[in-house]
């Protein structure tokens, strides 16, 4: 609370679980990054009780952080920080990432007051909380950069996205693509990593995303769709320059049609060899592509032999 001219706080990587309430202070904080910038690398409130010696009391009450006490409590995992009460009194905020926001509403609240944020990344979005927070990214209107993990279907209520958002992320077990996607005219990059539960709700998802059309980057990672077979259509994904295609599972061909991604000039595989692989159709036929890339990862046992 004493570096009152503090304007970036990066935290990410650290065992840093809660902030305390000495950080509303830094009224000329702009940034702040925490979490984990490892894909995976979660943090275990265990391990952090135990690294400091802490019960769950001494860390409801040492820490400061009255935030997070339902979360230590509970003895309840989680990759992100928990910020404290007042945090909305942080007016000059602009980036906000790596922030957890199931321990209860009062986070989502002070994250929803936080109007002029323009870079937003929070984990912990459930049935419990989702109504909530989707009324609080209704209200950060000059958002232009969004990452969510949650559990699905609990980004569906969205009534209006930020209409400057330019840069999306979600992640976790989302079901359904949220309508709300297809008013997102402006955005340039997109990653999806999640489930869907057909064939029919896949190609419904391809249908919509095709048409934004300022889409520029698209990511597919970890078995985003299970249907067999991806779909790019004539005349669909017009602005696409890079596409990303990593472990999806279940997906077997991957075609394109004549006119689809136009202006494709990057396209990159990542584990496209597991269970058979997946076949590419229609490369040929990418009229603007320059460069593909593909990364292949085996399994090998001890005598150098490739495992199923």
């Amino acid at each position: 609370g004493n570096l009152r001219q503090l304007e970036t706080l990066d935290i990410r990587g650290t065992s840093i679980v809660m902030l305390p309430q000495t950080i509303i202070k830094l009224q000329k904080l702009q940034h702040l990054h925490a979490g984990f910038p490892t894909k995976g690398n979660y943090l275990c409130t265990r391990h952090v009780l135990h690294t400091y010696g802490f019960n769950q009391l001494d860390a409801c009450t040492s820490l400061c952080c009255c935030a997070a006490t339902p979360c230590v409590m509970m003895d309840k995992d989680y990759g992100g920080v928990v910020l404290p009460g007042g945090t909305r009194k942080l007016k000059s905020l602009h980036t906000v990432r790596g922030v957890h926001v199931s321990c209860g509403d009062v986070v989502i609240q002070e994250i929803g007051r936080l109007t002029g944020l323009r870079k937003l990344g929070v984990m912990g979005i459930n049935e419990k909380n989702n109504v909530k927070f989707c009324s609080a990214i209704s209200n950060l209107s000059r958002l232009e950069s969004l990452s969510v993990q949650s559990d699905k279907g609990c980004l569906d209520d969205i009534s209006s996205p930020p209409k400057n958002l330019r840069s999306l992320k979600l992640e976790g077990r989302l079901g359904v693509l949220p309508v709300w996607i297809k008013k997102l005219q402006n955005l340039v990059k997109l990653k999806l990593s999640f489930t869907t539960s057909s064939q029919v709700e896949q190609d419904v998802a391809m249908e919509v995303l095709g048409h934004l059309p300022n889409l520029s980057i698209l990511r597919l990672s970890g078995c985003s769709f299970k249907g067999g077979e991806l779909h790019f259509q004539k005349d669909a994904f017009r602005s696409i320059v890079a596409f990303d295609v990593e472990g999806l599972g279940g997906i077997k061909s991957v075609n394109f049609d004549q006119g689809a991604m136009p202006e494709l000039e990057q396209l990159k595989v990542t584990d496209a060899c597991k269970r058979g692989g997946i076949g590419f159709f229609g490369l040929d036929i990418l009229v603007s592509i320059k460069e593909v890339l593909l990364s292949v990862h085996f399994k090998m046992d001890r005598a150098g032999t490739e495992l199923e």
